[in-house]
């Protein structure tokens, strides 16, 4: 793979990642933090992803934060358990 794909790939890929780590977090934090807790948190990963990979990976971590935000609202860790994630994200059936 060329050295430009690869620093591109990595880019992106950090703009993934961290919206994923603030959702994990919020998850952990679940309903006992302020909910400007669980928005400095994304904020954070938006900030990081536009500093470590430019303005794609800032806009798609901000997209990605805004669709994790409105999927996954601050919910306990321990409610995951025999949920179905994918029904859950794609169709909106939580319960």
């Amino acid at each position: 793979m060329p050295l430009r794909a690869s620093t591109e790939l990595l880019r992106y890929s950090v703009g993934i990642a961290l919206p994923a780590a603030a959702m994990v977090a919020c998850t952990l934090l679940g309903n006992s933090a302020d909910p400007s807790v669980s928005f400095a948190i994304y904020l954070f990963a938006v900030g990081a992803a536009a500093w470590f990979g430019g303005l794609g990976p800032g806009v798609l971590a901000a997209l990605l934060s805004a669709l994790l935000r409105a999927r996954f609202p601050s919910v306990p860790f321990a409610e995951f358990a025999g949920r179905d994630l994918l029904g859950a994200v794609f169709f909106g059936e939580w319960d």
